[in-house]
């Protein structure tokens, strides 16, 4: 009789154990979806405000705003590694290009009622202090290297942004954008050729 109650309360126990750890699995806070970043808590918040098209336009003003804020803080590090003029100038062209782009995009943001993320994740500015500190020997080329792939690469999507998007005065900002942008991967070009 003691064995059989003492079965059933082991059974129960199992029982239990295995519910909540599948339970905790299922909601596993590090889980990519769950994590807070201030990105996340934008799209979050976005998401729940808009519908599909509205969703859209947001998440376009987003990536273009987190990614200026990223390029702001590369070039703000980068400035405290390299000593060649050239590079800091390049820096300094980059901090004040994106941080017009980002003020102008926060407004109208606020026109369009869309949330923005108001500073990187901690791990993002580790990842961006790592990365210079591993190239600290060739940071100059590297830095030059990296504007030229990164805005080759917003270039692209900023000008998706444009098409895709369906509200007219965002993608008319996302074009204004992309002519600037190009101008500074050109300056990027020549001081990568110029560094070589």
């Amino acid at each position: 009789m003691h064995m059989i109650r003492f079965l059933k309360l082991l059974a129960f126990i199992g029982f239990a154990v295995a519910s909540i750890l599948y339970y905790s699995c299922s909601n596993n806070e590090f889980s990519e979806d769950s994590v807070k970043t201030p990105k996340n808590i934008a799209e979050n918040k976005n998401d729940q405000k808009f519908n599909r098209f509205g969703e859209r336009d947001a998440q376009f003003v987003v990536d273009i705003y987190y990614r200026g804020l990223y390029q702001i803080e590369f070039a703000k590090y980068g400035k405290l590694i390299t000593k060649k003029h050239e590079v800091i100038d390049l820096a300094n062209s980059v901090i004040t290009s994106y941080t017009v782009i980002n003020v102008a995009l926060k407004e109208l943001a606020l026109k369009k009622r869309i949330n923005l993320p108001d500073f990187l994740s901690k791990e993002e500015v580790n990842e961006i202090h790592r990365n210079a500190e591993k190239h600290e020997t060739d940071f100059d080329q590297f830095f030059a290297e990296k504007l030229v792939e990164d805005y080759t690469m917003e270039i692209d999507f900023i000008r998706k942004a444009s098409f895709e998007g369906n509200d007219v005065e965002l993608s008319n900002f996302f074009t204004a954008v992309e002519t600037e942008l190009k101008e500074h991967l050109t300056m990027a070009m020549k001081i990568r050729e110029f560094l070589k």
